[in-house]
């Protein structure tokens, strides 16, 4: 009857989530790069078409459901965005706060 295998899959069983874990937060500092890009270059234009902005929504878009995709797992594509949502709500929030107000 032979025991169990002590071979290097059997001293570190949790390799896997390792990978799975830093794969989410690799896709989390993803959507926070498009956010960060996608905030400082949204006004560009074509006449008065906002070409970067629909960009931006279809790449973010894009990579939500390839995230999903790839990872197998909804989560895979709610981290990008998420990593999107915080940092445009945030530099948006910042932009808004240092405009000057109208009285």
């Amino acid at each position: 009857m032979p025991g169990p295998s002590r071979g290097p899959a059997a001293a570190r069983p949790d390799d896997g989530r390792l990978v799975v874990v830093g794969g989410y937060v690799v896709l989390l500092l993803f959507g926070v790069l498009q956010g960060l890009v996608g905030c400082f270059q949204f006004s560009r234009s074509i006449g008065t078409f906002p070409v970067a902005a629909l960009a931006f929504a279809a790449g973010i878009g894009v990579t939500c459901v390839l995230s999903a995709w790839g990872m197998r797992r909804p989560l895979g594509g709610l981290m990008p965005g998420v990593g999107w949502f915080l940092t445009s709500c945030s530099l948006a929030g910042q932009l808004a706060a240092d405009r000057p107000q109208a009285l």
